[in-house]
């Protein structure tokens, strides 16, 4: 249930079968995945900050300061999209709990695209 899927096991599996490519290679990958269906990035960014919320409440003195990267950018629009879906998750995480956490967003230089516009991509920071 905390998937939110329940016990709605044919849903789960047809979500996950909808998912599959032929050739994974030459398809959806990295942020295009997120940016095509945004639940993905959302999933992710809700267990990293759950995860370090669960952390320090667990441990007063424990200050988690996760880094979440955008994978295999390659221009400015497709990391400011991803970095404002991310902002907007971990933002709502934060109310919901009323926990400060500091964390970062960034990205790897991986495609060659992404090499012409790397100034561009560093100041969207």
């Amino acid at each position: 249930e905390k998937l939110g899927y329940g016990t709605d096991k044919k849903k789960l599996v047809a979500d996950i079968e909808a998912l599959h490519e032929v050739n994974p290679m030459l398809g959806l990958r990295g942020c295009r995945l997120g940016i095509v269906h945004k639940n993905v990035t959302e999933m992710q960014v809700r267990a990293i900050i759950n995860a370090a919320a669960d952390c320090m409440e667990q441990d007063d003195g424990k200050q988690p300061r996760p880094r979440i990267m955008i994978p295999l950018i390659g221009s400015v629009k497709e990391f400011e999209h991803q970095a404002l879906l991310i902002k907007k998750e971990a933002n709502a995480i934060q109310a919901k709990r009323k926990i400060d956490i500091p964390y970062k967003i960034g990205t790897m230089i991986e495609v060659p695209r992404a090499t012409l516009v790397s100034d561009k991509i560093a100041s969207a920071f």
